[in-house]
């Protein structure tokens, strides 16, 4: 069975229509990029996946269930949002903001598994400083903690719906998030819907990529077949040359 099963999904903001017959399928243990340029409808397809834009047309079934008949505690116990931003303008201290995604646990295990997360993300050493004294990728990486913690002890399937969650992240804080990401998917079967702005990211980590324009899918499959000089100008206006490395995936080089 699917973890995520969208069809022909349907979804205006006023006169505006942001999603047009939009399907997708997501496997147990897959990593899905979203792609496309500003405006093409990735975030509001994610905050629909979360259930926090009501969509007009179509279905959306999580673990073969629609959407809707979902109540909100029981689907926070296997899916798990990180959106664009979180502000956080009170005093909290890193481990007090993983801690809210922390339940069920004693509270041993709560530390144990902060400071698990804290240190597998590159940030160990700021537990105990407030959030609003963090850098911008250090405040990502605490929120993407927090997230991951919401899931951990779940058993059986589990969502992340993560929108531009290393969008404030140094090439090597990037390496250290995806190659998590993975092998939470590899090995715990977490499936992970991520949008994506850096290509060569998303080429190197996902399994697929969905490539998205003006409110519709246009592509979704392998790095090998979506980075392709031809869809990047179409869509993107980049121009660009697409080198096939001996490790099997493509990376794209922009054009002077």
């Amino acid at each position: 069975m699917a973890v995520l099963s969208v069809t022909q999904l349907g979804l205006s903001l006023g006169r505006s229509q942001i999603l047009q017959d939009v399907s997708l399928t997501v496997e147990p243990g897959e990593l899905v990029a979203l792609l496309g340029p500003n405006g093409a409808g990735k975030s509001s397809l994610l905050k629909a996946l979360a259930g926090e834009l009501a969509f007009g047309q179509g279905s959306i079934e999580l673990f073969g269930r629609d959407i809707r008949r979902w109540k909100g505690a029981e689907l926070a116990r296997q899916r798990a949002v990180m959106p664009q931003r979180v502000d956080v303008s009170f005093p909290f201290t890193a481990r007090e903001i993983v801690a809210l995604g922390c339940s069920g646990l004693t509270v041993f295990e709560r530390n144990e598994l902060i400071d698990y997360l804290l240190q597998r993300l590159g940030i160990g050493d700021l537990a105990e400083r407030l959030m609003p004294t963090l850098s911008g990728g250090e405040q990502q990486r605490v929120q993407l903690a927090r997230v991951l913690a919401q899931l951990w002890n779940t058993r059986g399937q589990r969502l992340l719906l993560l929108d531009e969650c290393t969008s404030a992240l140094d090439p090597a804080q990037q390496q250290t998030v995806f190659s998590l990401l993975r092998e939470l998917a590899k090995e715990q079967g977490y499936s992970v819907v991520a949008v994506v702005h850096d290509l060569n990211v998303a080429s190197c980590y996902a399994d697929r990529l969905v490539m998205m324009a003006a409110g519709r899918i246009v592509e979704d499959g392998p790095a090998t077949t979506i980075l392709e000089p031809g869809l990047l100008d179409a869509v993107f206006g980049l121009k660009a040359r697409v080198l096939a490395l001996p490790e099997g995936y493509p990376v794209v080089i922009p054009q002077t």
